[in-house]
């Protein structure tokens, strides 16, 4: 179907608007990043890029559930005839993966004593998709002494350091080898790494070198391609060293791609083959080990999780757990876009439910590669099964840099030292954003009010001092103090939620009203500490069958998501649905109407037009504005 995957000859492709209005700039201090030359409103897509190369997560929970080519979830499974570890949703996605990667790592799995990690495999993936192996000719991935190479921005000896994203060709198969090929690997930081990875990327090399020289001894009698001995000619140019090359360039030819569901196309008879642990490293084996271990260290700084938000029904639905969740190990770049900040994991009984990140594959996307870390970000990333989509949360002023987040952000870790500490253990550098650049004394949200002028202006989280003096009113604040009265109302919402769950509901109430008497007489209106006490409150009022108090709760916590997370962000997209429903069920018609007609445009933005979650709202509006008129 077409929705079970993307066809070859697209799957490269970068898709926006606003591409000729992007540039990547280079400085010393922070490297290659994104900016806007235009202005950029909030909920803009700014584009969309399918995966370079992608491998699936490799938990048993996802076993035989997900398309190892598309990860879209399998409703009649298409296996692989030769191996049993690869299962597909559709032939077309078992003939899409086997021309591009499968057709070498089957052979391997069924006939190599070998294992391949995640990371090796993922990085011969990136070794089989450059251009030579695809597009026939090894000259169009040489490098370019033209001013308008892709790497010429990356260059130290670059004129300008400024140039439009659109120049960079990455809407090429070619353009997009190039920004893989400059990615960054911080090689000489991570010599740990680079030894233990160096090890299985040099077993690997030796491995696929024994697949060619197989092939090369059978080819006649076609014992182990069948009438598609070709395919190995080009993987054999391929890892072969080219003489008088730059660094890091490979050559090839185009190869015959081979119908794994034609039964002469492979044979399950073919010899078996094994590795000595004493066999000679060759001029050949330390290429292929090389480039592997290259693309090896890019994943460790630029992989990128594939996820899909789904509810615990439809976790349920297709085997998950709820731990099964954002399983992913040893890539902070993967962390859910869910947080305790925004609710995702809270409901409202049966009403609204549960959601999580299941976090489906890990993936390169060579222009999502080049933004950079922000822990307060304008951007978000949504998925529509592998294609990836750069969302504005806020507007993005012309002259501004494009920024993501790679896994902690200010308000999932308060803490701006802690959130430092894991950027510069995996990605090797200190934040400097805004989020971590800023002094105790500031205007950025999740603040704590001054007892004197009961305006926010203390960031007790970022203080390192006992008393901060008040820069309005000179007042000294007792930050110790304010930060035993929040660890108290904290312990209230915890013991609350307990009571919660045990449909003690209204104790919980109790509690939950208790801890917000405090919260709000310390932290700024919308901190987002208030917006969880805000659903946990809507939660029991609906339990409690007041569905007029749980919109007013709603109302507020949608309030604190928004001005923390941004109008065109996934937990504002959450918040407004919950609300939705709220007032659908309560039979406000024209309050329902009100909001969901601004409901409907986030949705439709965050998370897509025809994700479920837009789809069920523009029925409701449907059926309401029906009752209406009648």
């Amino acid at each position: 179907s077409s929705s079970s995957s993307s066809s070859t000859s697209t799957s490269n492709k970068l898709q926006s608007d606003v591409l000729d209005d992007l540039a990547v700039q280079q400085e010393e201090s922070r490297g290659r990043y994104i900016k806007t030359l235009v202005d950029v409103p909030a909920g803009t897509v700014l584009w969309q890029e399918q995966p370079y190369a992608m491998d699936i997560n490799p938990v048993p929970a996802l076993t035989g559930k997900f398309c190892h080519c598309c990860v879209r979830h399998i409703v009649a499974n298409t296996p692989c005839p030769y191996c049993c570890k690869a299962v597909f949703c559709s032939p077309r996605c078992l003939q899409e993966a086997w021309q591009s990667f499968h057709w070498l790592e089957c052979h391997v799995d069924r006939n190599l004593s070998i294992s391949m990690s995640r990371e090796a495999k993922l990085a011969l993936r990136l070794l089989l998709a450059s251009p030579m192996c695809n597009a026939g000719h090894a000259q169009a991935c040489l490098p370019s002494h033209d001013e308008d190479d892709a790497a010429s921005c990356h260059s130290p000896s670059s004129k300008s350091g400024n140039r439009r994203l659109c120049s960079f060709k990455s809407n090429t198969m070619e353009g997009r080898f190039r920004l893989v090929q400059s990615l960054v690997t911080h090689r000489e930081h991570r010599q740990e790494t680079v030894q233990a990875f160096h090890k299985e990327a040099l077993e690997l090399a030796k491995a696929l070198l024994k697949v060619c020289k197989a092939a090369s001894n059978v080819i006649s009698s076609a014992h182990l391609y069948g009438d598609h001995s070709d395919i190995v000619e080009p993987f054999r140019q391929l890892i072969s060293p080219v003489t008088g090359a730059s660094d890091g360039v490979l050559a090839g030819a185009s190869k015959a791609e081979p119908n794994p569901l034609d039964k002469g196309s492979l044979c399950t008879a073919g010899p078996m083959l094994s590795l000595s642990a004493g066999s000679e490293v060759t001029q050949e084996a330390e290429h292929v080990c090389d480039r592997l271990l290259h693309y090896m260290l890019i994943l460790q700084c630029n992989a990128h999780a594939v996820t899909q938000v789904m509810t615990d029904e439809e976790r349920a639905a297709v085997g998950l757990q709820s731990s099964d969740a954002g399983h992913v190990q040893g890539h902070p770049s993967a962390s859910s876009s869910s947080s305790p900040g925004g609710h995702q994991t809270s409901s409202v009984s049966t009403m609204t439910v549960s959601q999580s990140d299941v976090r489906l594959a890990l993936a390169i996307f060579p222009v999502t590669s080049l933004l950079n870390h922000s822990c307060r970000p304008n951007t978000h990333v949504r998925f529509d099964g592998p294609m990836l989509s750069i969302v504005a949360t806020s507007d993005i002023l012309a002259g501004e840099e494009v920024t993501h987040c790679y896994g902690p952000d200010a308000v999932r870790f308060r803490n701006t030292d802690r959130r430092r500490e894991l950027l510069q253990k995996q990605y090797l550098f200190e934040c400097t954003c805004s989020a971590c650049s800023a002094s105790e004394i500031t205007s950025q949200p999740c603040l704590c009010k001054c007892p004197g002028c009961q305006q926010p202006c203390i960031n007790i989280m970022a203080s390192k001092k006992s008393k901060v003096t008040c820069p309005r009113c000179s007042v000294v604040v007792d930050v110790e103090q304010m930060i035993k009265l929040l660890e108290q109302a904290d312990s209230y919402v915890q013991h609350a939620c307990s009571l919660r769950d045990k449909e003690q509901y209204s104790k919980s109430c109790t509690g939950l009203q208790n801890a917000l008497k405090i919260q709000a007489g310390i932290m700024s209106p919308t901190d987002i500490m208030l917006g969880r006490t805000y659903d946990h409150l809507s939660e029991v009022a609906y339990n409690l069958g007041d569905v007029t108090a749980a919109v007013g709760y709603s109302r507020q916590s949608l309030a604190c998501v928004e001005d923390t997370y941004g109008r065109f962000s996934t937990q504002t997209a959450n918040e407004v649905m919950k609300l939705c429903q709220l007032l659908f069920q309560s039979g406000d018609g024209v309050g329902f109407l009100q909001t969901a007609a601004d409901g409907v445009l986030v949705m439709a933005q965050v998370l897509g037009k025809s994700h479920q979650d837009t789809k069920q709202l523009e029925e409701m509006v449907a059926v309401v504005k029906s009752a209406l008129v009648s």
